[in-house]
């Protein structure tokens, strides 16, 4: 159980922390669980550089999750080391997918006629929109995904899209993560390949070569650290600042991929990442899904 005492000594951690950042040979993790109190599965998703934490609660069965809300999915928020629900008023499910720094929170839910709808909680006030809102920055510009496949970046109540593929043969592009400074990741199916990607301003870099197996991106910070999980291939990784690498030649970086996984798991997928590389995300025992806190050492 994530108790309130163990939460304040994490948040003691990542205070100190944000005054030295170890090089990436000599990283490692101390792994904090995270159980919703009565449920049987907890899902972390998002975390902002306050250590605010927000995720989903519910009664799914282990594995991966459909990205719509089940009937059974309720939001949290961990602050201060305390738990609370927010959830949208008479959705039938409410997941929580990112908070900023301004305590801004995005989700998913289902409305009563079973249609699954973004939204955007600001000072309270919950606003539905017309997109899937899978992470929010301090601008504040929301991405996630639009029911056409397309990559979907919202800011100043203007909806943008993007498409990395021709959506031929159920191809689609989806935006998961986006930094302060407006870097951005997502992943793009083609053909049934799933490649992970980095954006940053104009310039574009996927992380795998098509045809490799599946890569997903699933968080970046204003470093432009990502992290993500790749299935078959070693499961949860931090990547450090991939960008540093591609030099003035525009090639594909080249990738060191920090091993995430929390310890005894049979699977860990990092879903978020703040400025102090502090990640959250969910793990999977033979006892279901719960969420999951990774602070640097």
């Amino acid at each position: 159980m994530f108790s309130r005492f163990s939460y304040k000594l994490l948040a003691t951690m990542v205070a100190c922390f944000s005054l030295m950042l170890p090089a990436w040979a000599q990283m490692s993790f101390k792994y904090v669980s995270i159980d919703f109190p009565n449920a049987t599965a907890t899902r972390a998703a998002g975390i902002n550089s306050a250590g605010t934490i927000v995720g989903t609660y519910s009664k799914i069965e282990p594995g991966v999750p459909d990205p719509s809300p089940d009937h059974s999915d309720r939001g949290f928020r961990i602050k201060d080391g305390s738990f609370s629900t927010i959830n949208v008023s008479g959705a039938l499910g409410t997941q929580l997918t990112g908070i900023n720094g301004n305590g801004d929170i995005v989700g998913l839910y289902n409305s009563s006629d079973d249609r699954t709808h973004g939204f955007w909680r600001h000072n309270g006030v919950i606003r539905s929109l017309s997109f899937g809102a899978l992470a929010i920055n301090n601008t504040p510009t929301i991405v996630g995904i639009v029911s056409a496949g397309k990559c979907a970046i919202w800011s100043n109540g203007t909806l943008h899209t993007l498409v990395l593929s021709n959506n031929a043969n159920g191809d689609s592009t989806e935006c998961t993560g986006i930094s302060n400074n407006g870097k951005l990741v997502g992943e793009n199916s083609t053909l049934d390949n799933v490649r992970s990607f980095l954006k940053i301003g104009s310039d574009l870099d996927f992380f795998e070569p098509a045809g490799s197996p599946d890569d997903h991106a699933t968080g970046v910070n204003s470093r432009g650290d990502v992290v993500g999980y790749c299935p078959t291939c070693g499961g949860g990784y931090l990547i450090l600042n991939p960008e540093a690498n591609e030099g003035s030649t525009d090639r594909e970086p080249t990738l060191t991929r920090i091993p995430i996984s929390f310890p005894g798991a049979t699977q860990t997928v990092p879903r978020g990442i703040n400025y102090y590389r502090v990640i959250v995300g969910s793990y999977y025992d033979s006892a279901g899904e719960h969420g999951f806190v990774a602070v640097p050492q």
